[in-house]
């Protein structure tokens, strides 16, 4: 489409959001134009939700089987291909079929707002299209991953989330940040915040453990943090190295925690230089100190 055209609503973004504002649109008798760069259906439908899910299931659905006696492995080839087929091998055909029998018109290209009510969107030829609408211009177009401007880095070839869903093959190896010093949070209420091992990882990883617990409460920076504070904190050791394998933190705003396990697991630092390393009260953060307390003063 080329010129201009005028609908009652114009929608930037054919994802999920996009795609569902203009069905609501036109089933209330407006007439709308849905703007789109890309693939109909967004990141969801290709990069995201659909095939994150096809990759996940194969694995899960083997973990099920193995738990009741059936043994088997993964066939890494026939996993993609499984998720190619949910992602509908990148193409959006479907999707634009579904636009075309709602009633919604597609216009391709990159969709710019010009003026109140008005966008002008330009396609990849470099050909502009001016929509105006009667009643509201809808930006539904989502988010992107950014790439930071460092030496280096894109000459690496990095994965963002869209390589990994849609990568052809699988690769040796990820460089998977270090493993070990992943920090991970669940936020709920309380939060769940860890990094590195738990103890039951690391003693499958066949590690020389000891592991230490706190009452995260019973920390002065806690009771003030919030009346009636409850909580925990788990540290785990490597006794041969005397080095902090992992630590987990439950209990409310402990994410803000969390970074400086994930510095002293990557780093390896070893316990009798973490001594030194005096928490400010009162804090939160003062559990450091009891936990080394509880795991005892150096010799």
């Amino acid at each position: 489409m080329t010129g201009e055209a005028t609908y009652d609503v114009v929608i930037i973004g054919a994802g999920p959001v996009g795609e569902n504002v203009a069905d609501r649109v036109v089933a209330g008798g407006l007439s709308a134009a849905i703007v789109e760069r890309e693939l109909v259906g967004g990141e969801c439908s290709y990069w995201a939700c659909m095939p994150t899910k096809a990759l996940l299931r194969s694995g899960t659905a083997l973990r099920t089987a193995r738990r009741s006696g059936i043994t088997g492995t993964l066939d890494p080839a026939a996993v993609l291909r499984r998720r190619d087929g949910f992602a509908s091998h990148w193409k959006d055909d479907g999707q634009v079929a579904w636009l075309k029998q709602a009633g919604i018109d597609l216009v391709r290209g990159h969709g710019r707002i010009v003026a109140p009510r008005t966008v002008t969107v330009t396609d990849e030829d470099g050909r502009a299209t001016t929509l105006t609408a009667r009643h509201a211009v809808v930006i539904a177009t989502g988010s992107a991953a950014l790439l930071p401007d460092l030496p280096g880095l894109l000459e690496s070839e990095p994965w963002t989330s869209r390589e990994a869903a849609a990568a052809g093959s699988i690769p040796d190896r990820l460089a998977t940040a270090d493993r070990a010093a992943v920090a991970q949070v669940v936020f709920t209420d309380p939060e769940v915040a860890s990094a590195g091992l738990t103890a039951a990882a690391a003693e499958r990883a066949g590690y020389r453990t000891r592991v230490v617990d706190y009452d995260l409460g019973a920390v002065a920076g806690a009771a003030l943090h919030a009346d009636g504070y409850t909580g925990r904190a788990r540290m785990v050791v490597d006794e041969d190295r005397r080095v902090v394998l992992g630590v987990t933190f439950v209990g409310p705003d402990v994410a803000e925690l969390i970074h400086a396990a994930t510095i002293a697991i990557a780093a390896a630092v070893p316990i009798d230089r973490l001594w030194p390393a005096v928490p400010a009260f009162p804090t939160i953060s003062e559990v450091w100190l009891r936990l080394l307390e509880t795991y005892g003063r150096p010799s």
